[in-house]
């Protein structure tokens, strides 16, 4: 999902600065204009309206706001969004620009990208074995990559030392494993009557 934002200037009597922001989410997407810092029109663009028409005010001008997403066998995203006064286009996004703001978030995530401390395998070692040691099986396997992911999201958080980092992974590795087991015991219990 990619929050996009262009930002315009335009003259209309005086100068306006224009900004336009598209929240694209699960559903649908969120489409916002906001003129001086005023937010003028805002519209949750999903599957029923991919394309549309509205008018706001600005001063005492009429502007037209026109929109149409386009539908793709994953999901819709913006193709144009057009700003006009009467018959003039003030401001227009087209979906060229939305690949050049995908190609640069991308490019932002993989400069930013933190690598998994060395110490942190360890422990998302010690939880990947849960299913290994059980001689496998999905329950296992969901209970070892969640201690494992667990495991990773600590190990990043920056905020933290590293040694409370390196605790906090420890803690979590002890827990998955009483998980783990407890899981066991309750499955054994379980399905006993059945194995006899």
């Amino acid at each position: 999902m990619l929050n996009l934002e262009k930002t315009w200037q335009i003259k209309v009597r005086q100068q306006h600065e224009v900004k336009m922001f598209v929240n694209e989410g699960f559903f649908s997407d969120k489409l916002a204009i906001y003129v001086d810092g005023k937010l003028r029109f805002e519209k949750q663009v999903g599957y029923f309206s991919l394309k549309g028409q509205r008018n706001f005010f600005v001063n005492s001008d009429d502007w037209t706001i026109e929109w149409k997403w386009k539908l793709s066998w994953k999901r819709a995203y913006p193709k144009y969004v057009t700003l006009k006064l009467h018959d003039r286009v003030l401001a227009e996004y087209t979906d060229d620009m939305r690949e050049e703001a995908k190609q640069a978030a991308n490019e932002t995530a993989e400069a930013n990208k933190e690598p998994v401390p060395r110490w942190a395998w360890i422990f998302m070692g010690a939880c990947g074995l849960i299913p290994v040691v059980s001689l496998g099986g999905a329950i296992p396997a969901l209970i070892g990559f969640l201690g494992a992911s667990i495991v990773r999201k600590i190990s990043l958080d920056s905020s933290r030392s590293v040694s409370t980092n390196v605790a906090y992974c420890a803690g979590t590795t002890l827990l998955t494993w009483v998980g783990f087991g407890f899981t066991m015991i309750i499955l054994g219990n379980l399905f006993a009557p059945f194995l006899i």
